[in-house]
């Protein structure tokens, strides 16, 4: 077990060491009306402006892009 999760557990105060976000992502289950590709273009431009906005706000860039769809009904 961990040093500090033993310590945690044990009612010591530990404090978290600084982290550092490499990743900004969003998941987002589309519903029946917007399962359609015009539906998915623009839920992932939502998304994309969402994620561009937390990244702005952080002062970072991308430094790409990655979309991932699932078709769980075959349709």
């Amino acid at each position: 077990m961990p040093q500090r999760l033993w310590y945690a557990l044990h009612g010591y105060d530990i404090q978290a060491p600084p982290s550092s976000c490499g990743m900004f992502g969003h998941g987002r289950v589309l519903p029946p009306e917007s399962r359609t590709i015009s539906g998915a273009r623009e839920i992932s431009r939502l998304l994309l402006i969402k994620a561009a906005r937390r990244l702005r706000r952080e002062s970072f860039y991308a430094g790409g892009l990655w979309l991932w769809l699932s078709i769980r009904d075959g349709s």
